[in-house]
């Protein structure tokens, strides 16, 4: 894709940073959200710039990358959606455990 654009350097952190998802297992919700940003901002880069060049919409990379994006949108809209069940779930435990008998005998 970098013969469309003048800056050699322009997918450089899209191309690392996708290599960084697809290998790395991610411990935390705060790692999760700091490379949602990431891939969001770089995926806004892409789609302007696929808008002024009609030939990079046309690109098996450009693509890729784009549909990889999206799946990857998806499954953590997914992801979220399963933590904010279990913390729900978890909060309640911790409620109902504060407010019975069982809060004052378990820490």
């Amino acid at each position: 894709m970098r013969p469309y654009v003048v800056d050699s350097n322009a997918f450089s952190s899209l191309v690392s940073l996708h290599s960084e998802v697809m290998i790395y297992r991610h411990d935390s919700i705060y790692d999760l959200l700091e490379y949602n940003a990431k891939i969001q901002n770089q995926f806004l880069f892409l789609m302007k710039l696929s808008v002024h060049i009609p030939q990079l919409q046309k690109h098996e990379y450009f693509l890729y990358i784009r549909d990889f994006i999206i799946k990857y949108d998806r499954e953590m809209v997914q992801y979220f959606i399963q933590f904010n069940q279990h913390a729900k779930t978890w909060y309640r435990f911790v409620f109902i455990k504060n407010s019975t008998l069982l809060g004052f005998l378990l820490p």
